[in-house]
């Protein structure tokens, strides 16, 4: 269960393949991840994280059904 925003933000982290003891020396006087108080380091964390690297891939579809194409020329 999550209980505040700083949970939140830690979850994501770590579901994005980020540890615990990941230090950054421009986040927070270089401590770890796990020292992080406040939602700004946790989002400037998530943010260094190279997550578009990896092979997996994710689609989101917003609109399923059909379309009518529309000459507008």
């Amino acid at each position: 269960m999550v209980k505040n925003n700083i949970d939140a933000l830690r979850s994501v982290y770590l579901s994005l393949g980020g540890s615990l003891d990941d230090t950054y020396e421009d986040i927070n006087g270089g401590s770890p991840v796990s020292a992080y108080r406040s939602v700004k380091d946790h989002i400037a964390a998530i943010s260094k994280l190279d997550v578009g690297s990896g092979s997996y891939t994710e689609t989101t579809t917003f609109y399923s059904g059909n379309a009518t194409v529309v000459d507008l020329g």
